[in-house]
């Protein structure tokens, strides 16, 4: 047994969490995640100390106030749970840490960590039960998710070598069985790994056993289609295409593209109510009650599909498209309720609606998805009952009556009835086109033509809404108003809107006759009444009936001419309640108009009219009006309209104003779009692409041209309509550059894009439409594609920004999105953007889990390491925890075979963490380390940066004369690179900026205050020429310290406030700490209340950015006691700096400590002991070379005899 077994604490990180403490199991005592997730954090540091505030500032972020109590409540229930084993905890009053010792991690057993080397491959993959804290609530910190993501990211890298290792072992062994049967494990446990089916395709192979390598590959194809909607790599296809014939890969071949468009079913199930009929006579209703639906169905325009029990698919959306299926379906459902069906028949209906994957050839393969759906609902529902699903509720709310109720443990929705009127709701920023229709009603004239308006905008502009405030304007004036509205999908359906207007008003206005709607004397008395209320003679009877019953008189005939018939509809649709009542006929949605009702309309229009009248008539834009018309377009809304109306339909709901604005903004002046998304706030839903709006935009977008279709979707991925990538893209799907003019014609017409060229889509909201009619799997091979095309044109265009090319490669999943974080990281940090840099590292990071190729993501994971400690050494100091982390995990990466600059930066990495938190003297030997490989690379560049470290390393360790000189030489090493962007992009800070600043520190401590300045000024000048951030800061520190030294205190507290000013605007939030510091050391010598604070909170920033300058910045603090006469409190002060300068080895302070002893010495009266101070620190200083530092205390020492002369 392996001696982790045998430890008294043992916990399982992998799959699902457990624990157990001296073989008892403890998981019940965590009832919650946070104490699972810091024992995790815990025990992966494998001993090494967190401190307490870092703790509580990554698991509690959002409550930093209570962060530290909360961290007390974890701490207590582990230490209950870890009272068997009382050396369990390594702690102190501001760190934590747990004994390796006694704990075994299954995380660090699969990985071979220290202390589990002796595990076997076997034994260590036992280990392998799932993904790292997989079932384990996770905060929202972004410190956390890279702390776990980069944990993850190294499990499955380890595993997957040691796999691979096993296989290979195995192999080599010539145990072929037992390969195979580890490989047929590994994708059983892992059916989402591609690697693992490689591997398994790779050994059957081997084999010589061609037939189960294919099987193996139709599975992998299966599950990457099923699981991802995507194809297997080239690498897993190429295993099969060099050993199996061509004819055995066709059925394999990646799917041709196919769209998405609305689709609704309504589902309605035929059952029969136990009865003593004979079964033929049982059978002879199902029939004809199933006969009856059929034809209604039909007569609708819907797809059916009649399944072996009587049941029917009745499908809306496909093969026609529609823009509203979901409203089709629901309108069916209605009437098909109110239908007189034989007895004994019970009907079950169910509706569900969605945007699905079609094929246009055959029926609709994802249909079936929807139509399971729809069918589950209607087996559910109660005779003449109707249920829907929440898409299918989302997309009929406002036009029909739903209500809510739990059944069978379910939450259903019942579809009550159809809404007979919609309610005119407050119209907002219409003001001027109302007028102008009010003034065109006012003065319509009297027995002349009807005056006719039409009103023109594009899909949810608003046409309806005003022509309803219309119509409710003319009812309260004393006018008639008759309201009609095509239909998608009866655009062949002769009079289909004459038809509905007319039933409607039979049963609204004229009196409803009760009696089936079917029943041929209930049809017949139905037009009687028409006729008799019109006063149309009885030849137009047979006509008439023809017309609003189709699907019963389609094979009557009729002798009644044409003209006759559309004269008698023409009659129906003026007739007023009153003689000389003036009439508004609105007349909705032209373009869906039949050819029968535009000439009806056209016949309206020529006749003349005893009263006023007006037509008014909304339709798209791109629909011609055949006779004349006045026109009125609906242009997009004013913001301010926007926002009211918003605020208007949002009453009774809470929207903060970040929500409303952003609802306003998406919107982009489309009263629908606005609506439509306050309706889904108000669901309880995030804001998008609602699904009216969705439906709306695919049905457009299907109706495309494929190759048309094609680019739209490529340029909603791409983010806009570019005209390279839209060229380059065009030679993809087969259309030629002639061919291009009309493409972006079609899509302007179908209102998806603007004018211009670069374009952006109509509206943000319709991009995202666009976007979301892509499979997954789609998706992720467009932005594959935008990403490769960018990456191509690159040389020959304008350059494209590295983030964006990444941004495409991550969301398709591909392996080079992290080298491409990795380059736009570096194009931020030359351009100052260390805040950014942090979070495009980041980014680079998450992107390593799409690296399949273990060697690769190593040497990925390294740069992207290396990258993370050169920012958070910019930002946060090198003896920051991220810092160290950072650095530490590249020296778990490092391996021989790196290139020189690989290896530099690895180097360069351990000398930045030993600069901060080592002793000057391993700092130097690592300097001295780092200068050595620089000279053997022979590259000037990384030899310049290596005489910097010894210079600096020098400078702390008090020899100033070796530190003059390795600075000088670094300056001219560096100074003969005018390549900068790649020195700073690589560094954080240019080196020769740096270097200068440095040097006039040094030349300052050696007494040459006036060449010191020049230097210092010489690197600042530099970095204002070159405009970069992080050089910048760190060259007005220098100057700010050269400043305070000479005793120039106004020009120092400009600097530290300079410093402070270019640090908030960056994130430096190390270097904003260091300026509180020297800005507090000039304020205390004026006697400035908060100065003190100011100090501390730099030495604060030091003590977890850069505990090396914690010395230094606590003689400041001495100082600055002493300044306000507390000696007490500066005493306390120097032997903390005295502590510091021990541990560390700092005699670059040692001159200006000596002196603040003699000080300190001489404030309470002790002359004696402070001239021996002074004397010391003359000696000392001028042993170093730290001449400033001597005439100090000189000077003291001639003030003290002059006094007591």
């Amino acid at each position: 047994m392996h001696p982790s077994l045998i430890r008294p604490i043992q916990l399982r990180l992998l799959g699902e969490f457990d624990i157990a403490v001296a073989n008892v199991n403890g998981r019940r005592a965590l009832s919650y995640s946070k104490p699972k997730l810091l024992l995790a954090m815990l025990a992966l540091a494998q001993g090494k100390p967190y401190s307490r505030a870092e703790l509580a500032n990554i698991l509690w972020p959002a409550d930093l106030k209570d962060g530290r109590a909360n961290l007390r409540h974890a701490l207590f229930v582990l230490r209950r749970l870890f009272e068997p084993v009382p050396d369990a905890w390594i702690s102190t009053a501001s760190t934590l840490a747990l004994n390796p010792e006694v704990i075994m991690v299954d995380v660090l057993a699969i990985i071979g960590a220290a202390g589990y080397e002796s595990l076997t491959l076997e034994q260590r993959l036992d280990y392998d039960r799932g993904n790292f804290l997989e079932y384990t609530d996770l905060p929202e910190s972004g410190s956390f998710t890279a702390w776990k993501t980069s944990w993850q990211s190294r499990i499955e890298r380890d595993v997957s070598e040691c796999r691979s290792a096993l296989l290979a072992r195995l192999a080599e062994a010539g145990l072929q069985e037992q390969a195979l049967d580890t490989a047929k494990k590994w994708v059983h446990i892992h059916p989402e790994d591609e690697g693992a089916h490689r591997h398994l395709i790779r050994l059957l192979l081997d084999a010589g056993n061609r037939e189960a390598a294919m099987l193996a590959y139709q599975h992998c194809v299966g599950i990457m289609r099923e699981r991802f909607d995507s194809e297997p790599a080239e690498q897993t296809r190429a295993l099969v295409e060099t050993m199996l014939p061509t004819a055995e890969l066709d059925s394999l071949r990646p799917l041709e593209q196919r769209q998405y468009q609305p689709l609704a079913v309504l589902a309605v199930s035929l059952s029969l109510d136990e009865s003593d009929d004979y079964p033929e006579q049982s059978l002879q209703s199902l029939q004809t009650a199933r006969k009856h639906l059929l034809e209604l169905a039909r007569s609708e325009g819907a797809n059916v599909l009649v399944g072996a029990d009587s049941s029917l698919a009745i499908v809306f959306g496909y093969p026609k498209l529609a823009e509203r299926p979901a409203h089709a379906a629901g309108k069916l459902a209605c009437a098909i309720r109110a239908l007189s069906l034989p007895a004994g028949v019970r009907v079950g209906m169910g509706i569900h609606a969605d945007i699905s994957l079609v094929q246009s050839t055959v029926r609709p393969d994802a249909g079936a998805l929807v139509s399971q759906r729809a069918m589950r609902l209607a087996y559910l529902a109660d005779s003449g009952e109707i249920l829907i699903s929440a898409p299918a509720r989302d997309r009929l709310a406002g036009d029909f009556a739903t209500r809510a109720e739990k059944r069978h443990g379910r939450n259903l929705c019942v579809l009550e009835s159809q809404l007979e009127a919609k309610v005119v709701r407050r119209m907002f920023g219409r003001v001027r086109e109302f007028d102008s229709l009010v003034r065109l009603w006012a003065h319509l004239p009297v027995a002349q033509t009807p005056t006719a308006m039409m009103v023109r905008g594009e899909a949810g502009i608003g046409k309806s809404l005003l022509t309803g405030v219309m119509a409710e304007y003319v009812r309260h004036t004393g006018g008639d108003v008759y309201l009609l509205a095509c239909h998608e999908g009866h655009d062949h359906t002769p009079f289909y809107a004459v038809r509905e207007y007319i039933m409607r008003r039979l049963s609204l206005e004229w009196g409803g006759i009760h009696g089936a709607l079917d029943s041929p004397e209930y049809q017949g008395q139905l037009v009687d009444t028409v006729c008799q209320r019109v006063g149309l003679e009885a030849s137009v009877r047979d006509s008439l009936r023809r017309v609003l019953f189709p699907e019963q008189e389609r094979r009557a005939s009729s002798d009644l001419s044409r003209s006759t018939l559309m004269q008698a509809l023409a009659a129906i649709l003026t007739h007023r309640s009153q003689a000389q009542r003036p009439l508004l006929l609105a007349w909705e949605d032209l373009h869906w108009a039949d050819h029968s009702s535009l000439a009806l309309l056209q016949l309206l229009a020529q006749q003349e009219q005893p009263a006023p009248t007006m037509i008014l008539m909304t339709a798209r834009d791109g629909f011609n009006c055949p006779w004349p018309a006045h026109e009125l377009v609906l242009k997009p809304l004013e913001r301010q309209a926007i926002a009211e109306l918003v605020a208007h339909r949002a009453r009774g709901q809470r929207l903060s104003p970040k929500l409303r604005a952003r609802i306003v903004d998406d919107a982009d002046g489309i009263p629908l779009y606005a609506e439509e998304m306050v309706r889904q706030v108000m669901l309880g839903a995030d804001i998008g692409v609602t699904p009216i709006i969705a439906d709306l935009i695919a049905a457009r977008l299907s109706d495309l041209e494929p190759a048309t279709r094609r680019l739209a979707q490529f340029a909603a991925v791409a983010g806009h309509v570019d005209e390279a990538l839209m060229a380059r893209a065009a030679q993809e799907v087969g259309v030629p550059p002639e061919g291009m003019p009309e493409v972006l014609r079609e899509l302007r017409q179908r209102g998806l894009i603007e004018e211009g060229m670069p374009a952006n889509f109509r509206h943000a909201l319709v991009r995202d439409a666009i976007y979301h009619t892509l499979s997954p799997g789609q998706r992720r091979m467009q932005h594959h594609s935008v990403a490769n095309y960018l990456i191509e044109l690159g040389p020959r265009a304008e350059p494209v920004e590295s983030a964006y090319i990444a941004r495409h490669l991550e969301m398709a999943q591909h392996p080079d999105a992290s080298h491409w974080w990795c380059l736009a990281a570096r194009d931020a940090l030359a351009q100052s953007g260390m805040t950014e840099a942090h979070a495009l590292t980041e980014r680079a990071l998450l992107a390593l889990r799409y690296i399949a190729d273990v060697p690769m993501r190593r040497k990925i994971e390294l740069d992207v390491q290396l990258l993370r400690g050169s920012v958070f050494t910019a930002l946060k100091g090198g003896g920051a925890a991220e810092t160290s982390q950072a650095y530490a995990r590249t020296a778990e990466l490092q391996q021989s075979n790196d290139d020189p600059n690989t290896q530099f930066l690895l180097l360069w990495g351990v000398w930045t963490v030993a600069l901060s938190t080592r002793t000057h003297a391993e700092t130097l030997q690592q300097a001295n380390r780092l200068c050595r490989y620089a000279e053997q690379t022979g590259d000037s560049a990384l030899l310049g940066r290596a005489q910097y470290a010894c210079g600096f390393s020098h400078l702390l360790t008090g020899d100033l004369v070796a530190a003059e000189r390795w600075l000088r030489t670094s300056i001219q090493s560096l100074g003969g690179h005018p390549d900068y962007s790649m020195r700073f992009a690589r560094w954080g800070a240019d080196g020769v900026c740096a270097a200068k600043a440095v040097l006039g520190w040094v030349l300052t401590l050696q007494g040459r205050e006036d060449e010191g300045l020049r230097w210092a000024n010489a690197g600042l000048t530099d970095a204002d020429k070159l405009n970069h951030l992080a050089s910048r800061v760190l060259c007005l520190a220098m100057l700010g310290e050269v400043h305070r030294q000479r005793g120039d205190d106004e020009q120092a507290l400009q600097a530290a406030d300079a410093v402070r000013a270019a640090a908030n605007s960056g994130d430096f939030a190390l270097w904003y700490g260091l300026a509180d510091g020297l800005a507090g050391w000039v304020r205390a010598r004026r006697g400035e209340r908060g100065a003190l604070d100011e100090i501390q909170r730099a030495i604060d920033a030091s003590r977890t950015g850069m505990p090396v300058l914690q010395s230094a910045l606590e003689l400041l603090l001495a100082g600055a006691y002493l300044e306000q006469d507390q000696p007490e409190r500066a005493c306390s002060a120097v032997r903390r700096a005295a502590e510091a300068m021990d541990r560390f080895g700092s005699l670059f302070m040692r001159g200006d400590y000596l002196c603040l002893l003699g000080n300190m010495a001489a404030r309470q009266g002790q002359l004696a002991k402070a001239r021996e101070h002074w004397q010391t620190a003359v000696a000392e200083s001028r042993r170093l070379g730290l001449t400033l530092a001597a005439r100090k205390a000189e000077a003291r020492l001639n003030s003290s005899s002059q006094q007591a002369a």
